[in-house]
């Protein structure tokens, strides 16, 4: 059997989720990927700020994971914000995360015209299991379960080409978009390690 089944998490699910977030996500996403080259924050400073989000939202089971053999090989997590909850977001511990976040919600082209969001916050595939389009299903899975919770508007902040591209597949649009190599504080580019992908960006999509 090589059946790969897409399902929404349960608790039980907690210690595989996070094991692919600390060994994947937190050293391939650019950002982190940045940032850990440059000192700028520490694996334990991400932790601090996505563990208890995570299992937040875990709890709440808004949350895909993919399973294959047994084995959970990809994961992804929404959390159902208001637009008030989502503009004053704050990270406690990561703060060039928090600064590049800020100036990318500061350079929308347009409002979020929703007082209610589902706000993708990550999907992650482990090494073995990529370029099978299993984020894509997790993707498909999590916009459905979005429907079902009435929400009119999904978005995502997208660090790289990658996730952009799923999105923008599916009929997101582009309202922010910040460009690494502009992004400076006090004359220097905070996150200088993030080829191949050339921007954050801000992606829409209404329901």
């Amino acid at each position: 059997m090589n059946e790969l089944t897409i399902r929404a998490t349960t608790k039980g699910d907690f210690e595989a989720v996070w094991e692919l977030l600390e060994s994947e996500f937190m050293t391939e996403e650019p950002l982190s990927m940045s940032a850990s080259q440059t000192g700028a924050f520490t694996k334990e400073d991400n932790i601090a700020d996505i563990k208890p989000a995570t299992l937040h939202s875990i709890d709440n089971g808004f949350c895909a994971v993919a399973e294959k053999n047994g084995s959970i090989v990809g994961a992804g997590i929404v959390s159902i914000e208001t637009k008030e909850e989502y503009f004053n977001a704050k990270f406690d511990y990561i703060i060039p995360v928090q600064l590049i976040m800020e100036e990318l919600k500061s350079r929308m082209i347009e409002d979020i015209e929703a007082s209610k969001i589902a706000h993708l916050q990550f999907v992650v595939v482990s090494p073995d299991h990529q370029h099978q389009g299993i984020s894509g299903k997790m993707l498909d899975f999590l916009l459905a379960k979005c429907k079902e919770t009435g929400v009119k508007c999904i978005l995502g902040e997208c660090t790289g080409l990658y996730s952009q591209g799923a999105l923008l597949k599916r009929g997101f649009k582009c309202i922010s978009e910040v460009r690494y190599d502009d992004f400076k504080i006090n004359g220097k580019v905070v996150f200088p390690y993030t080829d191949p992908h050339p921007s954050l960006k801000l992606l829409v999509s209404y329901l």
